[in-house]
């Protein structure tokens, strides 16, 4: 039987990770329409919002600094939208401002509500801030649980959400990014990578500490052993303002506009390795065998810590200079790993959705 379905996303990674979900669920039948809030705007160019997203309805909401009071701003007119549009559910992905003001919105229609991306945990509630509350909040309200791993399925079960009393159901999917990674990119490791290291580095603690980014520029051209590696750090939008004058940046580093998805994933398989504060670059590292260092004091993504392919280090002018260390000097494996899934994960969060309409 034919349902439809209701596809909230606002954010780059929104994007990403709908956008295979949504190729599959048409392929099963199912109406899909999509609504973009505006969360993002540029950032959007390259993305599945031009493709399988293509079409949707915008509504064009201005982001701000303060993401609670965004949420609430963005929840009336999605209301109005889902409304007039009477899905058989509502679907949100990850752990974005979009994301939860959808939530709000389905819940306060009594529309059922299915989380993509469920169960993803730092352990800490300000770190990430506001994802990690965020997150708590979507999975506390959905009917439908897709988490991305067995560990983050076991952390709803930790979290004592008494899904059976809820008459929620979770399941394990796998992570719909790897989806994409095949499905929009078709990149693969590469045999001999280049002399070069990604940073991404763009999270509100980071940005609230200018110390970090000096410190780090200084330590990239400081060291003579490094001098033969470049750094390729894509500039996110939000850190343009936190980053020194241009004179005062290293000649061994080359800060770039935001890349196109293809064109980053494309250059994170050749690097040697990559540091960054990104939960799906982190993932899609993993399932390209590219070392990788989160950049966080709380990884929220500990598959790949555990599969021995990443690590993680705070973001200080010590845990970055561990962490250049760790990725010239080559200490960490250069091998491929499902620990986030396999391409077949947006296939699985569809037919579990499927079902879950029946």
């Amino acid at each position: 039987m034919t349902r439809t379905l209701v596809l909230i996303y606002g954010t780059r990674p929104d994007a990403i990770k709908l956008g295979p979900v949504a190729y599959e669920l048409r392929a099963m039948g199912h109406e899909v329409i999509p609504i973009c809030t505006g969360q993002h705007t540029d950032l959007l160019r390259g993305t599945p919002a031009e493709t399988d997203l293509h079409g949707d309805v915008s509504l064009g909401l201005t982001p701000t600094d303060h993401p609670f009071e965004w949420v609430e701003h963005a929840k009336a007119p999605i209301v109005s939208t889902l409304r007039a549009l009477s899905p058989d559910a509502v679907v949100v992905q990850g752990d974005t401002s979009s994301a939860l003001a959808g939530t709000r919105a389905a819940n306060a229609l009594n529309f059922p509500l299915i989380h993509v991306e469920a169960g993803v945990r730092s352990g800490c509630l300000t770190d990430p801030f506001p994802e990690e509350k965020i997150r708590r909040e979507i999975d506390h309200l959905s009917d439908l649980l897709l988490a991305p791993t067995d560990h983050c399925y076991q952390n709803l079960l930790n979290e004592c959400h008494d899904l059976h009393a809820r008459n929620t159901r979770a399941i394990v999917t796998g992570n719909t990014g790897i989806s994409a990674l095949h499905r929009y990119t078709g990149v693969h490791i590469g045999s001999w990578p280049r002399p070069d290291i990604l940073i991404t580095l763009h999270r509100r603690e980071f940005r609230l500490s200018p110390n970090c980014t000096k410190a780090l520029y200084s330590l990239l051209e400081g060291a003579e052993k490094w001098n033969d590696l470049t750094f390729i750090w894509p500039v996110h939008p939000a850190m343009r303002p936190y980053l020194p004058e241009a004179t005062a940046i290293p000649r061994n580093v080359l800060l770039t506009d935001p890349l196109l998805y293809s064109q980053c994933a494309y250059l994170a398989s050749r690097v040697r390795g990559i540091l960054t504060d990104s939960g799906g670059l982190s993932e899609e590292a993993a399932a390209l065998g590219v070392p990788c260092v989160h950049a966080r004091f709380h990884t929220d993504r500990p598959e790949a810590v555990e599969a021995g392919i990443a690590h993680c280090l705070p973001p200080t002018p010590e845990g970055f200079h561990e962490a250049i260390q760790f990725l010239a000097e080559q200490r960490l494996p250069r091998r491929p790993s499902d620990c986030f899934g396999t391409a077949d994960a947006a296939t699985n969060v569809a037919r579990a959705i499927t079902e879950f309409l029946r």
